[in-house]
C-alpha cells in the first residue's frame, strides 16, 4: 500500500513536473512570438526613421540655398568690400571718387558668378564666413587695373 502511495505521489510530482515544462515551453514560444513581432515593428520604424533622415536631409540642402544673408552679414559684408576698395584706393581722393565703382563692380561680380545669384542679397548664409574670406583675399587682375590706370589718365588723375 506504501508502495502505492508513494507511486501516486510520484505520479502526482511528475504530473506537475511535466505540466511545468508544457507551460515554460509555451511561455517560451509566446516570448518568442513576441520577440519576432518586436523585431518586425522595430524594421518598420528603421526604415521610417531612413526615410525621414533623407528627408530631413534634403530640406537642409533647399534651406541652404534659400537661406540668404541677413541685415548684420550683409552690413559687415559690405564693410569687408569697403575696406578692399580701400586698400586699394584712398577715400576722400579724386583718385577714389572716380575709380572705386570699377573695383566695387569686379568684387560684387565675382561674389555673384561664384555663387550663381543675381544680387548680393541672394548670397547663401551658409556660406558667409567663406564670402568675407574670399573679399579679404581678393585682389585686382592687371586688367582691371590698366582699366582703372587708363579711366584715372583721361580724367587728369595719375
Amino acid at each position: 500500500m506504501q508502495e502505492l502511495a508513494e507511486r501516486s505521489k510520484a505520479d502526482v510530482i511528475n504530473t506537475d513536473y511535466e505540466k511545468l515544462i508544457e507551460q515554460l515551453a509555451e511561455s517560451q514560444i509566446n516570448a518568442n512570438r513576441a520577440i519576432a513581432g518586436i523585431a518586425v515593428k522595430v524594421k518598420d520604424i528603421n526604415m521610417k526613421v531612413d526615410s525621414m533622415e533623407d528627408r530631413v536631409l534634403n530640406v537642409e540642402k533647399i534651406l541652404d540655398k534659400r537661406v540668404y544673408l541677413d541685415a548684420v552679414e550683409k552690413k559687415e559684408l559690405t564693410k569687408h568690400v569697403r575696406d578692399k576698395v580701400k586698400s586699394y584706393l584712398a577715400p576722400g581722393t579724386p583718385e577714389y571718387k572716380k575709380a572705386s565703382r570699377y573695383l566695387y563692380n569686379a568684387i560684387w561680380g565675382e561674389l555673384k558668378n561664384r555663387y550663381n545669384v543675381m544680387s548680393y542679397d541672394f548670397l547663401p548664409s551658409k556660406y558667409f564666413d567663406e564670402i568675407v574670406e574670399y573679399v579679404d583675399k581678393w585682389q585686382i587682375t592687371p586688367g582691371l587695373q590698366e582699366r582703372i590706370n587708363k579711366v584715372l589718365e583721361e580724367r587728369g588723375c595719375s
